[in-house]
């Protein structure tokens, strides 16, 4: 699943948080609190990697004499089944309102895990991209080819997908579940992935 287009991650989300204060995406059918909870425990973990991934971008510009809008910061999910795809990439955009000025684009995608969809009774991994109000359009038709050529590799590499889609619509995130596989399949994923690394 393709996310193409311009999200400009300094607006647009599509509901409040639970105490009405800054934009937050999803549409849950959680209670309050336990959104209240989710937020101030994915929180931290999520903003110490974003702030490291800011000094990195704003260290690398810097060497290079770089001062084009084109910091993009990849938030690979390759694991983490606890919250769903809309709510980790909800809370990311959450804290890039804040003043992490080298992130152009957020790129968050998932490798390893798939993501059910809504309404689909497939298997999905995802490429969801999210600009900065500084970003040109030079760098979102970049991230979408990006986005074609990483799944045209992908299909190479592990065999042709059931179905590919392309969409700028971003509610089709709105409810999304990662997809748990049994201890037994995660401990057969996890050996091959480790000897697919060392070959």
């Amino acid at each position: 699943m393709l996310l193409r287009g311009c999200l400009n991650f300094t607006k647009d989300s599509s509901v409040k948080t639970p105490n009405g204060d800054q934009n937050f995406g999803g549409n849950h059918p959680y209670p309050t609190w336990f959104m209240d909870g989710v937020i101030r425990l994915a929180r931290p973990p999520i903003a110490r990697i974003i702030k490291k991934a800011n000094v990195q971008i704003r260290e690398t510009k810097e060497h290079f004499s770089i001062a084009a809008p084109t910091g993009v910061m990849i938030f690979v999910n390759d694991g983490f089944t606890g919250l769903p795809a809309d709510v980790v990439n909800a809370v990311c955009q959450n804290i890039l309102l804040q003043s992490y000025s080298s992130i152009d684009c957020l790129l968050y995608l998932s490798v390893n895990r798939y993501v059910e969809i809504v309404g689909s009774n497939e298997p999905k991994l995802i490429w969801v991209p999210s600009y900065s109000n500084r970003a040109n359009q030079s760098l979102v038709d970049f991230i979408d080819d990006l986005g074609r050529k990483w799944f045209d590799f992908l299909e190479m590499e592990i065999g042709s997908f059931t179905s590919r889609t392309e969409t700028g619509n971003r509610d089709i995130l709105i409810n999304t579940k990662a997809i748990k596989l049994s201890d037994k399949e995660d401990n057969k994923c996890f050996d091959e992935a480790c000897y697919n690394a060392r070959k």
